[in-house]
């Protein structure tokens, strides 16, 4: 059931809440002032009529129509583009892509409303003024007797083109039958094309082997050739390997004779380095002795500077006591002169500081 009605910018209403209750609902009004017009808003909602942007608001803004039933919410809107919007209390659907005639289905079936449920004032009264094939047409749309004679329909159609498929796929086997008899001949031929085919595989594979034979053949040849090519150089084969052998033996005896030589020489050099450390030993223990002088220097060095930055030291801390006894001679001296005999604090007699 329809609980509301909400209309912005349709025709005279730019603003309009109307609230429905149960059982019959009266909109009273002078002529004019946009009673029809809610009727117009509602058959905007449930067909897509009227069409186009004449029953949009002059003064502009989005032209909207909302019904709120008991659990769903449907809106309709119009401004740049048109939109449906079906709605309930955990989800909400947008619908933007419908033709002019066309109402998506979601919101047709929630509507669930026909021309009987939105009746004009104008409307002439329902069937009764109707010619017989508009009344049999309803009726037969509430039995669904129209579905019943569309699919009649459809399967009629679909035999029709079912039947002269096959009368033309008829016609098509007796003309290809016809043809076949003029292509008798090609069953012999086959089997002949078939004995030639394998006269002609004998014939690659004989001359596969022909050539393989002629390869092996050509291999020999070269071998033959280089073999008595060679044959000189076989009769030198052992004064050369005596030769190279030879060769090997003076390499290696080269080889130890450098190593010999190099040894010599490693052995000159270490009686060389004896020599020269036996002359470093003999003037060790003066060394040594020079060293240990040298670092008894050093600790007095260190001890003879400790000495003298203590003396300067000392010298400071003297020259300051002098300063700061005589800073205290003076302040008594001024505080003499300053304090009074009796102290204005305690009254009591103070002691002169003696000059020193």
């Amino acid at each position: 059931m329809i609980q509301s009605l909400k209309i912005r910018n349709f025709q005279s209403h730019k603003k309009t809440d109307l609230q429905f209750v149960d059982g019959v609902n009266v909109i009273i009004g002078s002529s004019d002032s946009g009673k029809s017009t809610i009727i117009r808003a509602l058959r905007w909602v449930v067909w897509n009529k009227p069409s186009g942007n004449a029953f949009r608001s002059t003064w502009g803004g989005e032209t909207s129509v909302k019904i709120e039933m008991d659990s769903h919410h449907i809106t309709r809107i119009k401004d740049k583009a048109e939109e449906y919007i079906l709605s309930d209390s955990t989800d909400s659907l947008s619908f933007k892509a419908f033709g002019k005639e066309g109402v998506p289905v979601e919101i047709s079936n929630t509507l669930n409303l026909s021309e009987i449920n939105l009746q004009a004032q104008h409307d002439s009264p329902f069937l009764i003024s109707a010619t017989p094939g508009e009344v049999a047409t309803h009726f037969n749309k509430v039995a669904r007797l129209d579905k019943i004679d569309q699919a009649t329909a459809n399967v009629n159609k679909w035999v029709r083109e079912l039947t002269a498929d096959i009368k033309y796929k008829d016609a098509e086997v007796k003309r290809l039958e016809e043809q076949k008899e003029t292509f008798r001949y090609l069953q012999k031929m086959e089997i002949e094309i078939e004995v030639l085919e394998e006269m002609q595989n004998q014939v690659k594979s004989k001359g596969k082997k022909v050539n393989d034979l002629s390869v092996l053949f050509n291999s020999w040849l070269n071998v033959s050739m280089e073999k008595n090519e060679k044959a000189a150089i076989l009769v030198l084969e052992m004064p050369l390997n005596n030769i190279l052998s030879l060769y090997e033996q003076k390499r290696l005896r080269f080889e130890e004779s450098e190593r010999l030589r190099i040894f010599l020489i490693g052995f000159d050099q270490i009686n060389e380095g004896l020599e020269e450390y036996g002359k470093l030993l003999e003037i060790e223990t003066p060394l040594n002795n020079i060293l240990g002088l040298i670092e008894k220097k050093k600790a007095l060095f260190l001890r003879l500077q400790g000495l003298k930055q203590a003396v300067s030291t000392l010298n400071d801390i003297s020259t300051n006591l002098k300063e700061m006894i005589e800073n205290k001679r003076l302040l008594e001296i001024a505080f003499k002169k300053e304090m009074p005999l009796i102290c204005p604090l305690c009254e009591s007699y103070v002691q002169p500081i003696k000059n020193k």
